[in-house]
């Protein structure tokens, strides 16, 4: 109805796990990983096999969550707390103890849901009754996946390869043309990235 008031034709519709799959998951890949996209409100968990999509999920918990766990524990503002995230992050523990533990507290509750995805996808069995492929790694993309140290903590807890995602792989390696835009930022419009990458396919 909102699109008919807006005098829009939808060409097609897209699950949004599926378009971010397109943008970080390199073309031919034929593996299967984990994708978590940790906005700033939540994260979507997303397991791809072959490139394509086969299981969704999405919790209540991003980085917005850890902003305000760093603010409530030192007494600082929102906005402070969110500069000290971006620069120390979990990388420096013993020198900033009670902002490490305070983003661990919600940290931790993403990881038990990674786990919990992990552990679904690898006890239940497919619509065949068949052992579904293991996932070998763990990728990460969205506005909150530079959180500095976020990377060495799921994969020490999780026992599991885990990467920040590179947006740009299916686009260039950088040797004839260098986006205008830092990798680190291009994590917060991978899906966007995606979404477009699915047009080039048709061409």
């Amino acid at each position: 109805k909102a699109l008919a008031i807006a005098e829009l034709t939808p060409l097609s519709f897209e699950l949004e796990a599926q378009a971010l799959a397109r943008a970080v998951t390199p073309s031919g890949d034929t593996s299967t990983s984990m994708v978590i996209d940790f906005g700033a409100t939540r994260t979507g968990i997303s397991i791809i096999h072959k490139g394509i999509v086969l299981f969704t999920s999405t919790i209540d918990v991003g980085g917005n969550g850890v902003t305000s766990a760093i603010s409530r524990a030192l007494s600082i503002s929102f906005e402070e707390a969110e500069k000290m995230k971006q620069l120390v992050g979990l990388s420096e523990r013993e020198q900033n103890r009670e902002a490490f533990g305070a983003m661990v507290g919600t940290l931790s509750a993403l990881r038990d849901e990674i786990n919990r995805s992990y552990t679904y996808w690898h006890t239940e069995k497919n619509d065949e009754g068949n052992d579904r492929p293991r996932i070998e790694s763990i990728v990460l993309s969205g506005g909150n996946a530079n959180l500095p140290g976020l990377t060495e903590y799921l994969a020490s807890s999780l026992r599991m390869p885990v990467a920040t995602a590179n947006p740009w792989v299916n686009i260039t390696d950088f040797s004839e043309y260098i986006p205008a835009i830092t990798k680190k930022e291009a994590l917060a419009y991978a899906t966007a990235i995606g979404l477009a990458l699915k047009d080039v396919e048709y061409e």
